[in-house]
């Protein structure tokens, strides 16, 4: 049967909806030919970015980290000599420091994006520092890092609704240290790393769906990874290899199938790669005939390939109510 694709018109919130099924040159074109917007103004919409950042900013921003990582190379064997208290006490006046160079830069548009990695990095100082006195009670390292990830977590979660990525940058690395601190503290083994990473990148997925969140594409990119990592690569709950594998694999296809739902980019970019190593654990704790791994694999390929061509059918031809 022969689909007719129907040119979707912005009249209200659902058909904008269907708009972003969209291909975005298809779209633009759409808007040139019926007027919505001049050839001019097309143009400047094609060839803007369309990534959080632009090359100049991440080249600026690459370059900040490696000017602070060469400081802190230079001047870090110093800190050898001098009690943790003075460490924390310095620690404490860099994040003073750069806490009000972050709102100094942040007053200028074309700085913004470097005021907030200069947030993340002062939200950085602040929980080191405080990790060092929480460690003077002689308590765990285990136990410093969870207690210094806290304040960290609250403050990103905060954030996550404000910044552009500093926010979900702080909130999903922190919420990263604070499971594994806090595995680490109830003496929990690798076993159930996996699980709890999976359902904390699970919850960092949920928040980012929120629409007070305005860092989504950051926190979904981070809390996909966190998944993929966790989850499918070091799950193991069971004695037995193959229901650990086959219950990755269940979570990957799960997760692959939601960005190919949402059409979520970087969930589908990290989650293939996930589905591809929880697959290949899961062929290879069955059988060790590389004929019959290699065949399933390419059948699952094929099979993802199918559904992909069928999504971007559906989305091309789909009318608009």
């Amino acid at each position: 049967m022969l689909a007719i694709y129907v040119k979707p018109q912005l009249k209200s919130p659902e058909k904008i909806k269907g708009v972003l099924r969209v291909r975005f040159d298809e779209q633009l074109e759409s808007f040139k030919q019926d007027g919505t917007l001049s050839a001019e103004q097309a143009e400047l919409l094609r060839t803007a970015t369309r990534f959080p950042l632009n090359s100049t900013e991440l080249l600026s921003i690459l370059g900040g980290l490696f000017v602070l990582f060469g400081i802190v190379w230079l001047i870090g064997p110093l800190f050898g000599d001098l009690s943790q208290l003075l460490v924390a006490a310095i620690l404490y006046l860099i994040f003073a420091l750069l806490s009000v160079a972050t709102k100094s830069l942040s007053k200028k548009p074309q700085l913004k994006n470097l005021a907030e990695v200069i947030e993340v990095l002062a939200v950085t100082s602040f929980s080191i520092a405080t990790g060092f006195l929480v460690a003077q009670t002689d308590a765990k390292s285990e136990v410093s890092a969870l207690v210094a990830s806290l304040p960290a977590l609250f403050y990103g979660w905060r954030r996550s609704k404000e910044s552009r990525f500093s926010g979900s940058t702080t909130l999903a690395t922190s919420a990263l240290i604070a499971t594994l601190s806090g595995l680490a503290t109830i003496d929990q083994n690798s076993n159930a790393a996996g699980a709890s990473l999976t359902l904390v990148g699970a919850v960092l997925l949920w928040w980012a769906e929120q629409t007070t969140v305005k860092s989504k594409f950051v926190l979904r990119l981070l809390a996909t990874s966190i998944v993929v990592v966790g989850g499918f690569t070091t799950f193991s709950l069971f004695a037995n290899d193959i229901v650990d594998s086959g219950i990755s694999l269940i979570f990957a296809v799960v997760l692959f199938g939601y960005g190919i739902k949402k059409m979520y980019v970087e969930v589908i970019a990290i989650a293939g790669f996930g589905l591809l190593v929880s697959e290949f654990r899961f062929v290879t704790s069955i059988t060790d005939d590389s004929g019959l791994q290699g065949l399933t694999t390419l059948v699952v390929g094929v099979v993802i390939l199918l559904f992909a061509l069928r999504k971007l059918r559906s989305s091309r031809t789909k009318p608009l109510n």
